[in-house]
């Protein structure tokens, strides 16, 4: 009942603007605790949040975009040539200029950004290509490049550095095969004595994606009326894209490394709209000469 009621209040309070994952996380972390009491002696009584109702709350907590492969080769083609001009709504100190956009009279502000058009590309390349997460990204080494996979050994949260691997794999990371298009984009970078991050900051830590994503991408796809969706977007576009492509879902699971095949179908396997139309044109296609469906068009 002080469960219930504890939830009930919660949801009083923020209603729809907590996604449900957020109540269920409420209440597996009071059964957690109560089960560890019990554990360790003492609590001797039965577990009290069986049977607790779970608010609704929001279907999901937020929306899980993906990129079209059309939007990635668009993505790829903002980044061509050096410097990467960036608009800038604020002014800027060092490396700006003024432009007026003579049709509308407004004034802008743009300044160069600080990595290379190649570096952008490949950075791209890596998350729309091989389906890397934002930390393992951060975290890749040059030595995890064998030319023909990549092998995530390790990933970087913040300023932290660790490692992806377990006592079970340590011998066999995760290794991602490296197609055409992404292994030009990587030689296009490849330092001639290639060691360390693969992705580095100026001072030769891991290169920050999130300032990445603010500082650049989001003016420059704003700017070219695109939507910036998050790096996760091309992680799940190349799951949507392989998935159109006929790829069995059980492979798309071994590309992104998830170890159940139900979070690759629930969470990164986004059916476009015209996969829709076209499987309904099949079914149509299928059902067409059907004896019943010509008495209905007779009638």
């Amino acid at each position: 009942m002080h469960i219930q009621t504890l939830l009930n209040a919660v949801e009083d309070e923020h209603g729809t603007n907590r996604a449900h994952g957020t109540y269920k996380t409420i209440k597996v972390t009071l059964s957690a605790i109560f089960t560890e009491a019990r554990n360790l002696g003492v609590y001797d009584g039965a577990n009290p949040t069986t049977g607790v109702r779970i608010p609704k709350g929001r279907k999901h907590g937020r929306k899980r975009l993906a990129y079209s492969l059309d939007e990635i080769l668009r993505h790829l083609e903002l980044f061509t040539r050096d410097p990467i001009v960036v608009p800038q709504p604020l002014p800027r100190k060092r490396k700006t200029a003024r432009i007026t956009r003579r049709r509308t009279g407004i004034k802008a502000e743009v300044h160069v950004a600080g990595i290379s058009a190649d570096q952008m590309r490949a950075i791209i390349g890596v998350t729309a290509f091989a389906a890397l997460r934002k930390g393992e990204i951060r975290g890749l080494w040059w030595e995890d490049d064998n030319g023909k996979a990549l092998a995530i050994c390790r990933s970087v949260w913040n300023t932290t550095l660790k490692s992806t691997k377990t006592d079970e794999d340590v011998d066999e990371p995760g290794l991602v095969p490296i197609i055409r298009p992404l292994r030009l984009l990587l030689d296009a970078i490849r330092p001639k004595t290639a060691a360390g991050f693969m992705f580095p900051n100026r001072s030769g830590g891991a290169l920050d994606l999130d300032n990445i994503a603010d500082r650049i991408l989001k003016p420059v796809f704003e700017a070219n009326g695109m939507q910036w969706k998050g790096w996760q977007a091309y992680r799940r576009g190349l799951a949507t894209n392989l998935k159109e492509l006929g790829v069995e879902d059980t492979t798309i699971q071994c590309i992104l490394r998830h170890e159940d095949v139900s979070t690759t179908q629930r969470f990164y396997i986004k059916t476009a709209p015209r996969v829709a139309q076209e499987a309904m044109r099949i079914l149509e296609e299928k059902i067409a000469c059907t004896a019943v469906v010509q008495q209905m068009a007779v009638n």
